[in-house]
């Protein structure tokens, strides 16, 4: 299923220009490529949450367990989701990319450490700014080290991915609570189940406390979108990057709904 998703391809967008990005506010590809092809314009920003918002929404799509929920808790799920299950597609993605050359936005411009610095830290972050590319560059490397320490491999990414998304389920309806609070408890019995088969050698007490580990990745991933959450948002304020609508919606409702609560 997670290959599904990645490999799809629209031919329309194998190739675009940076001309026609800025035609991109309302169409935008699938085809993802975290490549080093050119150096990133304001636009590449929004462009890059726009396709992982499409990305994020077509990996659900082929899961059969939300395809039975309802429009109104299909859309509650992925409005609570979205943003850290939009970081365990980066991770999946760059976690074997050292980013010697910086960031890559997922459509082949990418930002390199130096722009990282003018761009957003002298603007944003004044205070900070010197270090502040730096500091952000081990920030994303070390933030893959707990997944490198306990050897998460694509099937199991994969499953991050599908108990990421059907987390926050209280507010659901009554069906839609039932069917994430099952998939939920299969989710994690498969974890379990596949740990056991590809690390036979280990003993119940290593099982177990390697599938603990695994588990708290989740609370990881939502502190490391916290942090990042701030520069977003500030560039999104000072007119540094267009994510308003869906997307900004998706990126902070989390964060929203938590202070109403």
């Amino acid at each position: 299923m997670n290959k599904v998703c990645n490999d799809n391809y629209d031919p329309r967008y194998a190739h675009v220009t940076e001309d026609a990005i800025i035609e991109m506010d309302s169409i935008y590809g699938r085809h993802l490529r975290w490549t080093y092809e050119r150096c990133f314009r304001k636009e590449d920003l929004s462009y890059m949450w726009y396709r992982n918002f499409v990305s994020v929404a077509d990996f659900a799509n082929l899961i059969p367990q939300f395809r039975q929920l309802s429009i109104d808790d299909k859309c509650q799920l992925f409005r609570l989701n979205f943003s850290n299950i939009s970081w365990i597609f980066y991770y999946d993605d760059l976690i074997d990319d050292e980013l010697i050359l910086g960031f890559p936005l997922g459509n082949g411009a990418y930002v390199s450490w130096d722009q990282f610095q003018s761009y957003a830290a002298d603007s944003l972050f004044k205070p900070n700014s010197k270090t502040f590319a730096e500091d952000y560059k081990k920030f994303i490397l070390t933030s893959f080290d707990p997944f490198k320490n306990i050897d998460v491999d694509e099937k199991e990414m994969c499953l991050l991915k599908t108990i990421l998304l059907f987390q926050f389920e209280e507010n659901l309806s009554d069906s839609g609570l039932e069917i994430c609070q099952r998939m939920n408890n299969l989710l994690i019995d498969t974890l379990w189940d596949y740990q056991s088969i590809r690390f036979p050698e280990l003993s119940f007490e290593e099982k177990l406390r390697r599938h603990s580990k695994f588990l708290l990745l989740i609370p990881k991933i939502g502190q490391a979108w916290h942090m990042e959450s701030d520069i977003h948002l500030l560039m999104s304020i000072f007119g540094e990057m267009n994510i308003d609508g869906v997307v900004k919606e998706l990126l902070f409702y989390n964060s929203t709904f938590e202070s109403k609560h």
